[in-house]
């Protein structure tokens, strides 16, 4: 009966302690297992990363037309259904020099 506890314990332990430590690599900022990661950058300059969420959307272009306007670039990160609703915005976006990601 000893050896069970025992045998149980030690199992729940690697569960809990394997939970936590995929949530805190599933949470973390300045690490992934694949694909590169930009976090930081490092410039004396002052800059503002400029993204957008979840598109592309309807409102993609007028969104494109105002930064085209005003020559900013920006990170679009897209998911492949409104890809799919929305067909050859991705090339625009990335035609007029945005960068795109998948989200």
């Amino acid at each position: 009966m000893r050896k069970v506890l025992i045998i149980s314990a030690v199992v729940l332990l690697v569960l809990v302690g394997g939970g936590v430590g995929l949530y805190l690599l599933m949470n973390a900022r300045t690490f992934q297992l694949f694909g590169g990661l930009t976090y930081r950058v490092d410039t004396e300059q002052k800059v503002v990363a400029l993204t957008f969420d979840d598109g592309p959307s309807d409102k993609a272009a007028s969104i494109e037309k105002a930064l085209a306007g005003q020559h900013v670039p920006a990170t679009f990160f897209l998911i492949g259904d409104e890809m799919e609703k929305h067909p050859g915005v991705a090339e625009q976006l990335a035609a007029q020099g945005h960068q795109l990601a998948n989200h």
